[in-house]
């Protein structure tokens, strides 16, 4: 198999290839799919790993920001997409999303997917069988309330591989165990931050049935009142973010980096597994426990991470340089966050390690062949 980071610069587009055995067909898997770099990124490669129809037996959307879901249009027209996985929203947090998204002009796909997931994906795709399926929050309490529109349902961490794989593949034997565990983290803590804004704004408490109201029908100032407690939020306002582990746990397959002059490189070997993080917040204590703890079973064989939001130190926990594994983080070779932040790529320094970058420049792609 290969585990590919793409050059899409501020975003994320992430691939893994299975080869079938005694055919030149593969099975494809890709995390999230976007650029705030320039979309025509991401389509190009798009283009470059994909044929023109070829299968991608599984989409996980991280999140709905623009710079992890703006390519999904072009790849649902370029490739026949079977699922697309994506974190659920609660109710609640529902009418805190759509606030946001009006209140910074975000519209299209990432907007009308948020909306209605299954509705979006017809409207910019011929094919008919894409199956869109919600992951629950990992505390779910009542299974499958959420739904959007016509969307299947999904526990969190519960693999879903078995049902990626198509009935007739022969894939080599290794991979018969090959696990997809996706989790999906409610981000509490940025929920509570934008409420405390919507205090200090307001000078009292603003539940989140009054914030719709006051963005529909309040006075005039009110939304750039809620405008300023929105960009406020460090981070950004992501209320759920969708982590995948992505490996095998019992026959001690191992993971290669590309690179080195052509062949592997010198840094060694590590476990199969790579755990994607998409924008998790995982600082403090609290964040870092409720991720290990949900992937305590293959913590063990993680032998790769995508290192959370670009590199951002709001996403950021020491604890990550502690890991035995390879570290991947992608961000625009110049971009406006000044992502990573010299304090993230400062602990990997300081403990003899560096992750890899990927930005929109070729050379910058990562490559893992796992055999």
């Amino acid at each position: 198999m290969v585990r590919s980071f793409l050059p899409v610069g501020q975003g994320a587009f992430y691939c893994e290839c299975f080869e079938q055995a005694g055919t030149q067909d593969m099975l494809n898997v890709v995390y999230d799919c976007g650029s705030l770099t320039g979309r025509q990124i991401v389509e190009q490669e798009i283009k470059n790993n994909f044929r023109r129809g070829e299968n991608i037996d599984a989409l996980f959307i991280s999140h709905l920001d623009e710079d992890h879901v703006n390519g999904i249009p072009y790849l649902l027209n370029h490739c026949s997409v079977k699922r697309i996985y994506f974190p659920l929203i609660t109710e609640k947090n529902r009418g805190l999303m759509e606030i946001y998204y009006r209140a910074n002009d975000i519209d299209g796909f990432s907007f009308d997917f948020f909306m209605d997931p299954a509705g979006a994906v017809r409207n910019v795709s011929s094919e008919t069988d894409t199956r869109v399926i919600g992951i629950g929050e990992a505390d779910a309490e009542n299974e499958g309330e959420n739904l959007q529109g016509e969307t299947e349902y999904h526990r969190s961490g519960e693999d879903v591989f078995e049902t990626i794989k198509r009935p007739y593949d022969s894939l080599l034997p290794l991979y018969d165990k090959w696990l997809y565990i996706p989790f999906n983290f409610r981000q509490t803590n940025r929920v509570q931050n934008l409420l405390d804004n919507l205090k200090i704004q307001f000078q009292r408490d603003i539940t989140e049935v009054e914030l719709v109201r006051l963005w529909e029908k309040g006075h005039p100032g009110d939304r750039d009142k809620i405008k300023r407690a929105y960009l406020n939020v460090p981070g950004g306002l992501n209320v759920n973010s969708m982590v995948l582990f992505s490996g095998e746990i019992d026959h001690g397959l191992r993971q290669y980096k590309h690179g080195c002059g052509g062949g592997y490189c010198c840094c060694g070997d590590m476990p199969s597994g790579c755990l994607y993080t998409g924008d998790y917040d995982a600082a403090g204590a609290m964040k870092w426990k409720e991720m290990k703890d949900a992937f305590q079973r293959y913590w063990a064989h993680i032998g790769c991470v995508q290192i959370p939001h670009h590199g951002s130190r709001h996403n950021f926990n020491v604890d990550f340089v502690r890991m035995r594994a390879f570290f991947v983080l992608s961000a625009g070779y110049v971009n406006r966050y000044h992502h990573p932040h010299s304090s993230v790529i400062k602990a990997f320094l300081l403990r003899g390690t560096m992750p890899h970058i990927v930005t929109e420049q070729p050379g910058s792609a990562a490559f893992f062949v796992i055999d």
